[in-house]
């Protein structure tokens, strides 16, 4: 049950279908993916929020989720193998195209709540525990309303079956102005601190935001050193 699990402190990590070095195959030794098995990551990890989902507008009276993400099942079954107990959110870029769709159908109440339903089955049916939304440019041009009738729509679809989680980062102009902290406190679980972006706890702590509910993120793609990463959660932990 979603009521049972407290992820205050928690660690996660972004995981998105990047495959690296170039030439190599999902299962090359050498592979990013086969690097994070072998080195244990998944056993580490509370969260993990694998990239990338879109907005499925093909049919524009049931919106639902998509993605092209070729290795989703294959990353969901190796983190699971590793860790039983690993909560997976499917993780929404951040596309103008995606903002447009949002616009249209946060607009629309009837269509907002047929949104929310739907992606609590599309977690369903992709063995997933949560959705985690990417709140930067432009996503983050949703106004303070938009927000909250959105966390909303999600949080009531998704009940104490799936969870809500937000990646925002700081370090862009304007993406805390629209966040809806009351929100965030009422309906999100974990939000995450983009850890590659250097995402400032205190700048979301001051807007409002639940310290709770603050998670820490190391993005495991692009060169992202694993040191760094360490470094800004030790920075970051003491919040």
């Amino acid at each position: 049950m979603k009521s049972k699990k407290n992820f205050t402190g928690a660690i996660g990590a972004w995981l998105t279908n990047e495959l690296h070095p170039a030439n190599a195959t999902y299962s090359s030794p050498n592979s990013n993916f086969s690097s994070i098995k072998l080195n244990g990551i998944y056993s580490t990890l509370d969260y993990l929020s694998i990239g990338w989902f879109g907005v499925d507008m093909s049919n524009p009276s049931s919106p639902t989720l998509q993605t092209s993400n070729t290795y989703l099942a294959q990353q969901v079954l190796d983190a699971r193998a590793q860790n039983p107990d690993i909560t997976i959110f499917a993780l929404l870029a951040y596309t103008q195209e995606i903002t447009n769709d949002l616009q249209t159908i946060i607009n629309n109440p009837a269509l907002l709540t047929t949104f929310a339903i739907n992606v609590a089955n599309f977690l369903a049916n992709n063995d997933l525990n949560g959705f985690d939304i990417d709140w930067e440019q432009p996503t983050s041009q949703l106004s303070h309303k938009q927000c909250g009738y959105w966390l909303n729509a999600l949080s009531k679809a998704f009940g104490d079956t799936y969870y809500l989680a937000i990646s925002a980062s700081s370090n862009q102009s304007g993406n805390v102005n629209n966040l809806n902290a009351d929100a965030v406190n009422a309906n999100v679980d974990v939000f995450n601190l983009q850890s590659y972006w250097v995402s400032d706890p205190s700048v979301f702590i001051a807007h409002g935001i639940n310290a709770d509910l603050l998670g820490f993120g190391a993005y495991l793609e692009s060169g992202v050193t694993a040191l760094y990463a360490s470094q800004q959660y030790a920075a970051g932990i003491q919040y």
